[in-house]
């Protein structure tokens, strides 16, 4: 809920700070040049000279912080910003109550992000929020803080936790009693291990309603995911109200931010403010939004981080250098091939007959023979750290042959060194599995690795694959539709996305005969057959538990029809041969309903109930979501257009008829 208010001191004199800085940083015709000694000296100056008393008596040493602002002083001297957390935390008392923001269970009073980027595309980030909890909710939000880092990339240090009481009582946290670092687990469950993903957890013991938390922590990188590249996303609105927020970026003007956007804006209004300064050699660039509202959650809404307010940065000049940098990276290697890998293609293009006529192989046989190696002979796991760029730069493709496991990046560079030794142009490429990239942003941010190869189709030139799974029927498994992705060629390529999938290749059909009895009884078969995501979903789980397991699982499936008991089952290919076998993916359940028909009673109508199965078990059924919202701010994602389809004969005894208005076929997407 967007309220308006009368900035109090000394928040009047924060949104004036904001003000005087952005008119100090607006783009003159001949810039303001400081030198960087003097600034640090102007700014000592004037800390020493005191602090400004306010009407209402309260002393906030502005001028001094405002310096520092000005100057980028804030990256060297995180205790700049200090100085005003308790002016702000004593004036949040009474600004953000639970009168004033009824819908919030804290509010951040202040956030603050300072930014200093290299040539080399590395940097350090210091950053400062202070927040108070309004309610018991909040306060059992900010019981602990949690954040996650790369040690490869860099370092995550929290400098400052403190909390401020409603009596003006201030304390500090002690850091190293309530700070725990642990390896990031989180990979574990795709079979990677990587010492380099920490997570840590800040305890924040005794805090209460009403308290103020102040957190200024800073980030610094070692290496750049892309050498020479900055580029950050920046968001404005958080599930809590937020008072002041700003950014403030310096770079080097001979690598300036070539693209900028800013996007679903909704209810905050964003400032900006540019300035170079000659003589130090670099540009500032500062954004800045004063109340911001809380959003709220809505079912099945994409990330809050990819449809509220955001800001994209970067000094790519465009995706064709990302793309040249990706294939520059992965190149040396995918020419590290050895002798092993060469007969093992001999022997795959061998063994791939013309199916239609017995025939060589023909190219399709050709690339299907060599994914199926990589997607079933290559276990996917990860356990080794890479040199230069961890999550991007694939291992030797003859390592990963050898070792017969790999990552996505290592199983994706493995096929292409393989489709190349067989005449078929391949390169590596960069998806993003999730929300698209901006095409007018390029960032180096991607999280999933597959493959191109030349199409021979000028208006669609890439067959794209994904050898990831090992039980995929699909090249291009069904959750990679509508995707963005980054072909890595030498030559550059922009940014493409992959096409969608059309519902009726995503169905889960059915064909039921239903046999109704005389007594009432009836002996029921019902034939599924899997298709698209629906056969990518339950191929990978059919083929992951026991038999045993598959009989359990399937009478669940039928505990949504009264009376129905499973008497046989059959999954083709069978069990064993899921992971091998290209054959779809079917089922077949025989089960019987002692009491189908109510009312059956001297010759009456009776009320027949169909069973449905498929409803039970098709992917549209989990992806359709909440629908029940009046009006949304955000999209509703759906993830696949999927549907399911059934087809019902129904037999019915000697004596018995159907009655006109029964339907004999039923159809959902």
């Amino acid at each position: 809920m967007k309220k308006s208010f009368r900035l109090p001191v000394p928040f009047a004199a924060l949104a004036a700070l904001a003000a005087v800085l952005l008119a100090s940083c607006a783009t003159r015709s001949r810039p303001e040049v400081v030198s960087h000694a003097e600034s640090a000296e102007n700014a000592e100056s004037v800390c020493r000279e005191g602090p400004v008393s306010a009407p209402n008596g309260v002393a906030v040493p502005l001028t001094g912080v405002l310096g520092m602002l000005r100057t980028g002083l804030v990256e060297d001297r995180p205790d700049a910003l200090e100085m005003l957390l308790p002016h702000v935390a004593e004036a949040g008392k009474e600004l953000a109550t639970v009168e004033a923001y009824p819908d919030a269970d804290e509010v951040s009073l202040f956030e603050w992000e300072g930014t200093r980027y290299e040539t080399n595309g590395t940097y350090t980030t210091t950053w400062t929020s202070l927040t108070r909890i309004l309610t018991q909710r909040g306060l059992e939000n900010n019981r602990t803080f949690s954040f996650w880092n790369n040690d490869f990339y860099g370092s995550t240090t929290v400098l400052v936790a403190r909390v401020f009481s409603p009596g003006g009582v201030a304390r500090d946290i002690d850091l190293a009693a309530n700070l725990a670092e642990a390896i990031d687990t989180g990979s574990l469950a795709s079979n990677i291990h990587d010492p380099n993903d920490k997570t840590f957890t800040l305890a924040l013991p005794g805090l209460q309603v009403g308290d103020s938390v102040a957190l200024v922590m800073r980030r610094e990188t070692r290496r750049p995911r892309c050498e020479g590249v900055y580029s950050d996303y920046l968001t404005f609105e958080s599930d809590h109200p937020i008072l002041f927020q700003g950014v403030r970026i310096t770079g080097p003007a001979s690598m300036p931010l070539l693209s900028r956007a800013f996007r679903d804006a909704g209810p905050v209004s964003l400032e900006h403010a540019a300035s170079t300064n000659e003589e130090a050699g670099t540009i500032t660039e500062v954004w800045t939004a004063g109340e911001t509202p809380r959003y709220f959650a809505e079912p099945d809404m994409p990330p809050a981080y990819d449809c509220t307010a955001r800001l994209l940065l970067s000094t790519a000049p465009d995706w064709e250098s990302l793309s040249r940098w990706y294939a520059r990276l992965c190149a040396p290697h995918l020419a590290a091939t050895n002798e092993a890998m060469a007969l093992k293609v001999a022997e795959l293009v061998a063994s791939a007959t013309n199916s239609a006529t017995g025939g060589p192989a023909s190219r399709e046989a050709v690339v299907r023979a060599l994914f199926d190696f990589v997607s079933r002979e290559v276990r996917y796991m990860g356990a080794m750290a890479e040199s230069e760029a961890p999550g991007y730069e694939p291992h030797d493709v003859s390592l990963t042959f050898d070792n017969r496991y790999g990552v996505c990046r290592d199983k994706a560079a493995l096929l292409v060194a393989m489709l190349r030794m067989a005449g078929i142009d391949a390169w590596p490429v960069l998806i993003n599995v999730g929300p698209r990239k901006d095409p007018q942003v390029p960032q180096p941010y991607f999280n999933h690795a597959i493959v191109a190869a030349d199409s021979g189709d000028p208006a669609d030139p890439y067959l794209l694959m994904d050898p990831t799974s090992e039980t995929t029927r699909s090249l291009l498994p069904e959750y990679l539709c509508e995707m963005s992705y980054l072909v890595a060629r030498d030559e550059g390529e922009g940014i493409r996305e992959t096409p969608p999938l059309p519902v009726e290749q995503n169905l889960l059909r059915a064909e039921t005969v239903y046999t109704l009895h005389a007594d009432a009884s009836a002996d029921v078969t019902t034939t599924l057959s899997f298709a698209g995501v629906n056969d990518a979903a339950y191929r990978g789980y059919f083929a992951s538990i026991p038999r045993d397991g598959l009989r359990a699982f399937f009478e669940r499936v039928l505990q949504g029809i009264p009376g129905a008991v499973l008497t046989g089952w059959e999954v083709r290919p069978a069990p064993e041969a899921l992971r091998t076998s290209a054959e779809p993916l079917s089922v077949r359940l025989d089960y019987a309903i002692a009491e189908a028909a109510r009312g059956a009673e001297d010759g009456r109508a009776a009320l027949l109930d169909l069973p449905t199965v498929p409803a039970a078990l098709a992917i549209a059924s989990r992806v359709v979501g909440d629908l029940g919202l009046e009006k949304r701010r955000f999209p509703l994602v759906t993830d696949y257009p999927c549907g399911w389809e059934e087809t019902v004969e129904i037999r019915l005894p000697d004596g018995v008829a159907l009655s006109p208005e029964s339907a004999a076929e039923r159809k959902s997407e």
